[in-house]
């Protein structure tokens, strides 16, 4: 089964260049130290939905949906 989950103000560390690079929209660069994303995670854009299957041990996020780009703008 998939539950399409809204999410409202959630951010999240990530763990990649393209994936951080997708989600900051000031285009910082990718944070050398957890304790540099950690400092950064504020302006990471959060998505708006989140797809999950619950089948298994735990929740698995099979897709998720981001704000369109002008409405990230701020």
């Amino acid at each position: 089964m998939i539950r399409l989950i809204k999410l409202a103000g959630v951010a999240v560390l990530g763990r990649n260049q393209p994936w951080w690079a997708a989600r900051d929209p000031q285009r910082g660069g990718l944070p050398n130290t957890v304790a540099d994303a950690l400092a950064h995670t504020h302006r990471l854009i959060a998505p708006t939905a989140i797809a999950v299957r619950e089948a298994g041990k735990y929740p698995e996020i099979v897709s998720y949906e981001l704000p369109a780009p002008n409405a990230c703008a701020a």
